[in-house]
């Protein structure tokens, strides 16, 4: 899947903003290089990160430097992954997203995608265990249900897989739903 056909897709639907009053602001960078694969990272353990070893995008909060959030999912994928974004390389955003559970933050995530000409190297900060580039196909041809164990209960929920068994659930699993749909019948 060609690079301009992502942007063309993604410039079919305009993404739709909801209102950050009294959240928390957030921008993630979905990278996507030839194949096409993603780059995914896996949180490090922290005890007060409601997210804390979970599978996501590289971002984070908005800062005061920060003129918008693309300038936050540039800013905080530099410093999670290595890996320097342009404008230049953006196809377009996705819908912006907050967590569904109670219990969570109350946090709005502006997801950006980005094309590369190629799966480059990474490099990850102490906020990260491990990044990952996994194929689109992947993600897709695995998704389902899974049961998995959270802070020591288990819950069902959608989700799919990536690397080796690592599982894609929550909020990232939603933003790659939305991707997908957006991407159309064409992918896989």
């Amino acid at each position: 899947m060609a690079l301009e056909h992502i942007r063309s897709r993604l410039a079919l639907i305009p993404a739709r903003d909801e209102d950050a009053e009294g959240a928390y602001e957030a921008g993630v960078a979905l990278l996507i290089a030839p194949g096409p694969q993603i780059l995914l990272i896996r949180r490090a353990e922290h005890p007060a990160d409601p997210w804390s070893g979970q599978i996501a995008f590289p971002g984070g909060g908005r800062e005061a430097c920060d003129s918008d959030l693309l300038a936050t999912a540039i800013r905080e994928t530099a410093e999670e992954t290595g890996v320097t974004l342009s404008t230049g390389s953006l196809l377009g955003r996705l819908d912006d997203f907050r967590p569904r559970r109670p219990s969570l933050p109350d946090v709005l995530i502006r997801p950006f995608v980005f094309g590369l000409d190629a799966a480059v190297q990474t490099s990850f900060s102490n906020e990260v265990q491990y990044c990952l580039w996994t194929p689109l196909r992947r993600l897709t041809g695995s998704r389902g249900e899974r049961e998995i164990e959270i802070r020591g209960s288990l819950l069902k929920t959608p989700s799919c897989l990536a690397g080796d068994g690592e599982v894609v659930w929550g909020i990232t699993y939603r933003i790659l739903s939305e991707l997908f749909e957006k991407l159309g019948p064409v992918f896989p």
